[in-house]
């Protein structure tokens, strides 16, 4: 019997360059309550915990209403997701290639869903995704392992032949805590910080072809 291996892609920093258009959604809304703009690079120090805690941190010491800063950075990313935003180089042909010799794929990313979804579509990668876990109020967010346990379990996919990708710590704690294989996304711009990965890549095209030498040498059987 076959075994069920899949690949679970973080988005911001690993997928897509998004952060120039969050950093434009941050910095609305600090000219919304009169502050000045934050450097996307003091942006992407920011990311990776989800959007209430990025807009919590971008507004540390102002005197601003935390649950008005958080929808208006909601309201202004949901109406221009994809602004600047683009696929990092290989990701369409990378993603395509994978899923081609056998690999189930999908996002498990600490985005609110519904805008995760928005980008992915506009950057034409939903097609070769089966699924996205995103922040929806169901889970806890990364690093937990709870998004990749679920479709982990969905497919019941074996998590020790299986792979979450990422460039930022919660992406690799979070595989290892569901007993994943990890590979760094040295093209991001997260933080892999002091955790550990079975394979660091410099581009996705490296990465794909790296994903699926291992299916091929290890084989399809359980």
């Amino acid at each position: 019997m076959e075994s069920v291996r899949c690949i679970l892609f973080d988005l911001d920093g690993t997928l897509v360059d998004s952060l120039p258009d969050i950093a434009l959604a941050v910095n609305r809304m600090r000219e919304s309550f009169a502050l000045s703009p934050l450097p996307e690079t003091v942006v992407s120090g920011l990311i990776g915990s989800g959007i209430e805690t990025l807009v919590r941190r971008a507004t540390e010491g102002e005197k601003v209403d935390p649950e008005a800063a958080l929808q208006r950075t909601r309201d202004f990313y949901r109406a221009h997701p994809v602004e600047l935003s683009r696929a990092y180089p290989g990701v369409p042909e990378g993603l395509r290639r994978l899923r081609a010799c056998g690999f189930r794929l999908g996002v498990v990313t600490n985005k609110p869903r519904d805008i995760a979804e928005a980008v992915l579509r506009e950057l034409d990668l939903m097609a070769a995704l089966e699924a996205v876990v995103g922040d929806d109020g169901l889970h806890v967010l990364k690093p937990a392992p709870d998004g990749c346990l679920q479709l982990l379990r969905q497919w019941k996919a074996v998590p020790e032949k299986s792979w979450m990708v990422g460039d930022h710590w919660t992406d690799l704690e979070a595989g290892r805590r569901a007993g994943m294989r990890r590979a760094l996304a040295r093209w991001g711009f997260g933080d892999p910080r002091e955790e550990k990965w079975d394979f660091a890549a410099v581009d996705f095209t490296t990465l794909a072809e790296y994903l699926e030498q291992t299916l091929q040498e290890e084989g399809r059987t359980a």
